[in-house]
């Protein structure tokens, strides 16, 4: 025999009652109700003319933590003194460049703005 257990009493009801027989409590509500106000309520959109600014925010904050992971898994070289560096190397040292960067802006897909980034590294 099938039977439709009230939520509420747990009472056994007919499957094809719609309140309860024990308590009077409707069978068919839902599960969870909803309230007319929400919790989290959504913010409103920046602003167009923000985005680019944004944008150029977000990519500069990814490329600085992109850098810092890089420098920590970098390998650690042996330290030795800068005298004696000095003394073995009477050469002029020539830079490596490590680190080269682009930043480029943009207005109505036209370059209007470029920044040449460069790091450079002696070897020891």
């Amino acid at each position: 025999m099938l039977e439709r257990i009230c939520p509420t009493c747990t009472h056994g009801n007919a499957p094809e009652a719609a309140t309860c027989t024990a308590c009077g409590v409707a069978l068919e509500q839902p599960l969870v109700r909803t309230t007319a106000s929400t919790l989290a309520q959504r913010l409103p959109a920046l602003p167009a003319r923000w985005r680019p600014a944004a944008q150029a925010l977000a990519l500069g904050a990814v490329a600085l933590a992109v850098e810092a992971g890089a420098a920590l898994l970098r390998p650690k070289s042996k330290a030795t003194s800068t005298a004696l560096a000095r003394s073995e190397s009477p050469t002029v040292r020539q830079p490596k460049v490590v680190r080269h960067r682009v930043s480029r802006t943009y207005r109505n897909g036209e370059v209007v703005w470029e920044t040449h980034e460069e790091t450079q590294w002696f070897e020891p």
